[in-house]
C-alpha cells in the first residue's frame, strides 16, 4: 500500500521534470530557428537592396542617398534596351552602332532576370519576386521591429588619391546575440552606439595606461635606476635569480613602494584592453 502512494506521489514529479527537461532544450532551438529565419530574411533583402543600388549607380553616376530615392527609382526607373552593332571598316578598324529599342522598367527588368536564372531555386526566386512587389517594405528590417536598414552613401579616397563612392546598408539593431543583438526587441541595442561606446572606452583606458606608465617613469627618473629595473622586470620571469632579484628589490625598495599602486593600475587597464 505504501509502494503504491509513493508511486503515484512521484508521477506529477516525474511529469514536471520531464516538462521542464523538454522546454529547456526546446527553448534554445526555437531561439536559433528564429534567429536564423529573421537571418535569411535580412540576406535576401540586403541583396535585393544592394541589385538595385548597382542599377541606380548605373543609371545616375552615384548611389541613391535615401530610401525614397531608391524606392522611386525602383517603382519609376526605367532601362533603356540597347542593340549593339558592329561594322568591319576593314584595316582591323570597327565602327560601333547602338540603337536604342525602348526601354523597360527596372523592377520588370528585376523580376524577369530572377524568373531566368537558371540556377537558383524555385523557392528563392518566388521569395525574391514577392519582395520586389512589396517594393514600399523593403528597406525595413524583417524582424518585426519595424525600423529600416540604416543607408550611408560616401566617399573615400584610396592611398593612390582616387576617390571612390562607397555604400553601407546595415541592421542597427541585430536579432543574434553573436553580433550583439537580443531576442527580445525590447533590449536590442544600436550596434553603432555600442560600438562609439566601446571606441570611447578604448580611448579612456589607453589615457590611463599612459598616465600610469609616465608616473612610473618619473619615480624612476634616474637613469641607473630605470636600467636597474628594467633588469629586474627581465629577470623576474626567468629561473635560478632569486638572490639578484633579491638585491634589486631591495635597492629600489622606496622606488617600487611608491610605484606599486600605477603598477596595479597598469596591470587593470592592461587586462581590460586585452
Amino acid at each position: 500500500m505504501k509502494t503504491k502512494i509513493f508511486t503515484l506521489a512521484l508521477i506529477p514529479i516525474i511529469a514536471f521534470l520531464s516538462w521542464y527537461l523538454f522546454a529547456a532544450v526546446k527553448g534554445p532551438i526555437e531561439n536559433a530557428e528564429k534567429i536564423e529565419k529573421v537571418e535569411n530574411a535580412i540576406k535576401n533583402k540586403l541583396h535585393l537592396l544592394r541589385e538595385l543600388q548597382v542599377a541606380y549607380q548605373i543609371q545616375n553616376k552615384s548611389y541613391a542617398k535615401t530610401w525614397e530615392e531608391l524606392i522611386d527609382f525602383a517603382k519609376n526607373g526605367k532601362f533603356l534596351i540597347v542593340n549593339v552593332r558592329e561594322q568591319d571598316l576593314g584595316n582591323d578598324k570597327v565602327k560601333v552602332f547602338r540603337d536604342t529599342l525602348g526601354t523597360k522598367p527596372v523592377l520588370d527588368s528585376l523580376i524577369s532576370k530572377y524568373q531566368l536564372e537558371k540556377n537558383m531555386p524555385i523557392q528563392r526566386k518566388e521569395l525574391l519576386t514577392s519582395l520586389l512587389k512589396d517594393i514600399d517594405n523593403l528597406p525595413v528590417v524583417p524582424d518585426g521591429s519595424g525600423r529600416k536598414f540604416s543607408l550611408f552613401v560616401g566617399k573615400v579616397t584610396e592611398k593612390s588619391g582616387v576617390s571612390v563612392e562607397v555604400i553601407e546598408v546595415k541592421d542597427q539593431f541585430p536579432i543574434n546575440p553573436e553580433r550583439g543583438g537580443s531576442l527580445d526587441p525590447a533590449q536590442r541595442k544600436n550596434v553603432d552606439v555600442m560600438l562609439d561606446s566601446l571606441e570611447s572606452k578604448k580611448k579612456t583606458t589607453e589615457r590611463n595606461i599612459r598616465f600610469a606608465q609616465n608616473q612610473i617613469e618619473t619615480i624612476f627618473k634616474n637613469d641607473n635606476l630605470v636600467k636597474e629595473y628594467l633588469e629586474l622586470s627581465t629577470i623576474e620571469k626567468e629561473k635560478g635569480n632569486r638572490e639578484k632579484v633579491a638585491a634589486l628589490k631591495e635597492k629600489l625598495k622606496p622606488q617600487l613602494e611608491k610605484s606599486k599602486p600605477f603598477q596595479d593600475k597598469l596591470e587593470t587597464y592592461k587586462e581590460q584592453m586585452a
